[in-house]
């Protein structure tokens, strides 16, 4: 959990840059990304609804696609350099999000490997459904006389190395609670502590943003 000051921190420069703050969760996750590998070209994976056909609008069921996201660190960009890259690419890729991954996956053909997942191996999703908020402390989602919350469903197996998966929580009067969520790893990659650490790292980079 983070506490509702840097939600409304991150919220700020989001404003100030003409971004998301989820934009500006992209662009730190980068960062650290990019410090921790050395490397200054970052593909980060995110979860978009797949519901741009007005067709699925009364259908129900699962129809999140993967969109993939590169942070390019070459020349150790400035905040405002970044955030605007980070923009500007996230928008191309909403403009493209019809395209399957798996479609994405056969035409540019990486080397595959059954250790990991193609392309990325690190995906940060961004809940902005309501009752989705881990813990959210405002009303769930309305489905006419209906309120429904979301249920936690611990497979026991992680999908990728690394996945995020948090939210902005808001009060029942809608004002800022804080930001939540969970992270799933493979415990033959990372441990316990070394995902607290992560965290930690993560938040610090949000900060010094």
């Amino acid at each position: 959990d983070w506490p509702v000051t840097l939600q409304q921190q991150i919220a700020r420069v989001a404003r100030e840059h003409n971004a998301t703050s989820f934009m500006v969760l992209q662009a730190a996750l980068g960062v650290l990304l990019g410090k921790l590998s050395g490397s200054t070209d970052v593909a980060v994976g995110f979860p978009i609804a797949g519901r741009s056909d007005p067709a699925l609008d009364e259908l129900i069921g699962f129809f999140v696609n993967t969109l993939v996201l590169r942070v390019d660190l070459t020349g150790d960009p400035t905040v405002a350099e970044l955030l605007a890259q980070v923009r500007g690419r996230s928008l191309a890729a909403y403009e493209n999000q019809d395209v399957p991954f798996e479609v994405l996956v056969d035409r540019l053909n990486p080397t595959r490997s059954l250790t990991h997942h193609p392309l990325v191996q690190v995906a940060l999703g961004w809940q902005n459904v309501p009752g989705q908020g881990g813990g959210e402390t405002g009303p769930g989602l309305a489905l006419g006389d209906l309120t429904v919350t979301q249920m936690a469903a611990d497979t026991q197996t992680a999908r990728m190395d690394l996945s995020f998966s948090m939210a902005e929580r808001r009060t029942h009067t809608g004002d800022p609670a804080g930001i939540g969520g969970t992270v799933e790893f493979r415990t033959d990659v990372f441990d316990r502590a070394s995902i607290e650490t992560l965290i930690n790292r993560f938040e610090r980079v949000l900060v010094a943003m």
